[in-house]
């Protein structure tokens, strides 16, 4: 298990016209790595600009943990498990893009 940190890149593109029900849950999950995981170092929602990406709607989430255990352990939180339901029912989500990678500045 790695004990260095991991940053995600995440990227969302809601099903049409359910992007308010994505921020929802978006800003759920928000609120659940700021009250109960200290190991998040970073939870960022930010809404793509849908008139200058030819129409498309994205959600991109930039996550930040302490180590793997951190990341695991937000996983497994009752908000994050609803998004991840809604991603695999395909009834708001269709599928979502992870980039994993670091910093290349420091």
């Amino acid at each position: 298990m790695s004990t260095q940190p991991i940053d995600l890149t995440v990227v969302i593109p809601p099903n049409p016209g359910k992007a308010d029900k994505v921020v929802e849950l978006l800003a759920r999950c928000v609120m659940y790595s700021k009250s109960n995981k200290p190991d998040t170092l970073r939870y960022e929602v930010h809404r793509g600009f849908k008139d200058e990406n030819g129409d498309l709607e994205e959600f991109i989430v930039r996550e930040t943990y302490v180590d793997e255990e951190a990341l695991n352990q937000y996983m497994g939180g009752p908000d994050v498990l609803a998004l991840a339901e809604a991603t695999e029912s395909g009834e708001l989500i269709e599928s979502v893009k992870v980039v994993d990678g670091k910093p290349d500045a420091e």
